[in-house]
């Protein structure tokens, strides 16, 4: 059971940043490309936010009173 819980030492933990994908190019001085959870979140986001703005639009289903 004990294997189960999880300890919380710190519960700032859950907002670290963690590379998901990281490029180390040392040819092209030294540049560092990584991919991150939060940029992953943001670009999921942006994406979704683009699909829902570009379906109304195209519908017309949405009309602002302005």
């Amino acid at each position: 059971m004990t294997d189960s819980l999880i300890l919380i030492i710190n519960p700032l933990d859950q907002f670290e940043i963690r590379d998901l994908i990281s490029i180390h190019t040392p040819i092209i001085g030294n540049l560092n490309l990584s991919l991150n959870n939060l940029t992953l979140y943001l670009i999921i986001s942006s994406i979704i936010i683009i699909a829902i703005t570009s379906i109304t639009n195209k519908s017309k289903r949405i009309i602002f009173n302005g």
